[in-house]
């Protein structure tokens, strides 16, 4: 196991906050054999995100549940991610690149219902890697994240 992803053990005073930490976590390691990130309560009245091995050193924990997805997302939740005096990293690169956005390219979006999804699946595409950030070429991973229906 790589020891910059094992031995995880970070405490957040917010179970939301832990549980972004611990998808987040999941998702970046995606394809790396026996590794999973869970939330489990911490010693004092918080919580933990926890690498597999760590969370195999406890007997019983109570392991939160994780979001499928972020879909559920309400304002009120971007609100509190967006006023977080220190925020995750990927939710702070996710609101700089919102924040950096012309307000009259942001309502053209909306207006327009223009596919970001589809922008991104472009750029994936043109990186060379895979869902898992394994290296597979530029012609394969155009192939992969631009194919319609490609989930």
């Amino acid at each position: 196991m790589d020891t910059a992803i094992s031995n995880v053990c970070n405490l957040h005073e917010d179970v939301h906050r832990a549980i972004d930490e611990a998808l987040w976590l999941n998702d970046k390691t995606k394809g790396i054999e026996n590794i999973l990130f869970s939330v489990i309560e911490g010693p004092e009245n918080n919580y933990a995100v926890v690498s597999s091995d760590v969370l195999d050193m406890f007997e019983n924990p109570s392991i939160q549940k994780l979001y499928d997805n972020y879909t559920h997302l309400s304002f009120q939740t971007i609100n509190w991610i967006r006023q977080d005096p220190n925020p995750l990293d990927h939710w702070e690169e996710i609101g700089s690149l919102f924040s950096n956005i012309d307000g009259d390219i942001l309502r053209f979006i909306i207006s327009l219902n223009i596919p970001l999804e589809k922008f991104i699946r472009y750029e994936l595409g043109a990186r060379g890697y895979d869902k898992n950030g394994a290296w597979i070429g530029f012609e394969e991973s155009k192939e992969l994240w631009t194919k319609e229906g490609n989930n």
